[in-house]
């Protein structure tokens, strides 16, 4: 069995029945709302979360349908999956074939977006500086993204020396950087680059590498990325050129756009009414930014939507039911506390 399908195994093992394959798959995929986000704290997979981005749903669906009916999964009513003793045993033989890479943080560096902006800045600048290098001004670039390219030629016109020292200092960063690693991984690194006189070779190309799996191999490539992200990023003194192409906000994790225009009017000390009104969007919407907000603001600024009492109350009915299903909870509960102050609860969890 595949990468994939240990992946998806692996996620429906730790959801346990609590969330749909919908929402399995926007985990897989590192969907952007609050819900999502949530879910990979509560249910233990923030760093394998985002590591299929590109899945199409239809690819998703065919691989759970093919469980289904090789009888390693379970269906109930509403689209919900368990693994069956099959499929746990199943899962325990996969997990002796795949791991997680040891550097590898889907939350923080795919979900964000960090990871693939940093890949395709490097990679275009790699390619430009080692061909201006040899004086070759015409070649084929690796990436088409417009903001991309427009970011690598701002950067080359800023350059403080000639392209060939310029090549040097970061070909000598890169080597100290990948001395770090285990061989297979760096060479597995240096595999993707493109230069003149080498092509860059594709993940199905290098699957030899790591069980012949594609996405198994784009994990442990994924998981270099990361680390040279997260150690340029600690060290900015050391990587003169390596740490410039992340772009890495300092402080609290990276919310999403919208949650962060909110974050900032809740700072101002505007009620949840007021936010919907200044916004001009629904209730539910903030609802969910104020959720995102809480799982990663230390500043706790929940406190004023449901205080200690309340949240212990709402947690001790969740761990009494030994469920995460909202509704579960809520009818647990009596109905006295709404969906909203459920999902706070939740996600102040880890913090508790």
């Amino acid at each position: 069995m595949s990468c994939l399908e240990w992946i998806i195994l692996t996620l429906i093992n730790r959801v346990n029945g609590q969330r749909t394959s919908g929402g399995v798959y926007h985990l897989l995929t590192g969907k952007r709302s609050a819900q999502t986000i949530q879910d990979a704290r509560l249910f233990d997979c923030y760093k394998i979360a985002g590591s299929v981005k590109n899945l199409s749903r239809e690819r998703f669906e065919d691989s759970v349908s093919l469980m289904l009916k090789k009888g390693f999964l379970s269906e109930s009513e509403g689209n919900y999956y368990l693994l069956t003793s099959k499929g746990k045993e199943v899962l325990q033989t996969l997990d002796k074939k795949y791991k997680l890479p040891a550097y590898f943080n889907g939350g923080k560096y795919e979900w964000s977006g960090l990871a693939p902006v940093y890949w395709e800045r490097f990679s275009l600048f790699f390619q430009t500086l080692a061909s201006f290098a040899v004086n070759e001004k015409q070649f084929i670039p690796v990436s088409y993204r417009l903001d991309t390219q427009r970011w690598v030629k701002q950067r080359i016109r800023e350059l403080q020396q000639p392209a060939a020292t310029a090549s040097e200092q970061l070909y000598n960063e890169l080597v100290e950087f990948l001395h770090q690693l285990p061989e297979r991984e760096a060479e597995l690194f240096v595999s993707r680059l493109t230069a003149p006189g080498h092509t860059g070779r594709t993940f199905d190309q290098l699957s030899y590498m790591y069980a012949g799996d594609p996405l198994y191999t784009k994990l442990f490539f994924q998981s270099v990325l990361h680390l040279l992200i997260k150690n340029t990023g600690e060290n900015p003194g050391n990587y003169p050129f390596l740490h410039t192409f992340a772009e890495i906000k300092k402080g609290k994790q990276i919310l999403t756009a919208s949650a962060e225009e909110t974050n900032k009017l809740l700072k101002k000390g505007k009620t949840l009414e007021e936010i919907m009104g200044i916004r001009g969007l629904k209730r539910s919407t903030i609802e969910d930014h104020i959720i995102e907000i809480a799982i990663y603001d230390k500043e706790n600024i929940s406190n004023h939507l449901i205080n200690e009492e309340e949240a212990s109350v709402i947690l001790r009915a969740a761990e009494e039911t030994g469920s995460k299903r909202l509704k579960q909870i809520k009818d647990k509960l009596g109905g006295k506390y709404s969906y909203f102050q459920i999902r706070l609860a939740l996600a102040r969890q880890r913090e508790r």
